[in-house]
């Protein structure tokens, strides 16, 4: 299952930690976790900054299976929902439909 997190540094130590933002669901929508109820796992890489946004992919032991920055994947969200003319009333009456 894949989720949105975002790379923050632990408040009571120096340690970095991933902090899930969203999940992705099976049928493709996204859950938002609520701000104060964040799941999140320590991350001992280096290879993001902090405050840096992430897809992460966890394997059947809920380990980090892939990481991968955020930033074309939310820039193509935005560019498919959220240019001028996608959507649509039209296309929101076809997506409650589903």
């Amino acid at each position: 299952m894949r989720h949105l997190a975002q790379i923050q540094r632990h408040p009571q130590s120096t340690q970095l930690q991933l902090v899930f933002v969203a999940q992705e669901q099976p049928d493709g929508s996204w859950l938002i976790h609520d701000q104060g109820d964040r799941p999140s796992m320590v991350y001992s890489q280096t290879e993001f900054a902090v405050g840096a946004l992430v897809l992460i992919q966890l394997d059947k032991q809920r380990q980090l299976a892939s990481i991968q920055d955020a930033t074309e994947w939310l820039l193509n969200v935005v560019h498919h929902y959220f240019v001028p003319g996608k959507i649509t009333p039209e296309f929101v009456q076809q997506e409650q439909k589903k």
